[in-house]
């Protein structure tokens, strides 16, 4: 099995969506999804997974605009 920067990147992108549910604070799970997402979409435009892009880029978004809305009630 040859190991390439790309399924390095897929892989971290994996590991870091499992631990960011494994945590506690709904704030830090999400920033560590969205690191995680990220990864994921650079795997996904890399190999050109059209679908799993647009997963990636739905979760990254929905995160954010989550923790927008989080960060504009505490004020």
């Amino acid at each position: 099995m040859e190991i390439t920067l790309a399924s390095l990147i897929g892989w971290l992108g994996n590991i870091t969506i499992i631990v960011s549910f494994m945590m506690s604070g709904e704030k830090k799970i999400r920033q560590i999804n969205i690191i995680g997402s990220s990864f994921l979409l650079a795997y996904d435009i890399y190999l050109g997974l059209w679908s799993y892009m647009f997963l990636s880029l739905t979760v990254i978004i929905l995160n954010v605009v989550h923790l927008y809305k989080m960060k504009k009630e505490s004020n």
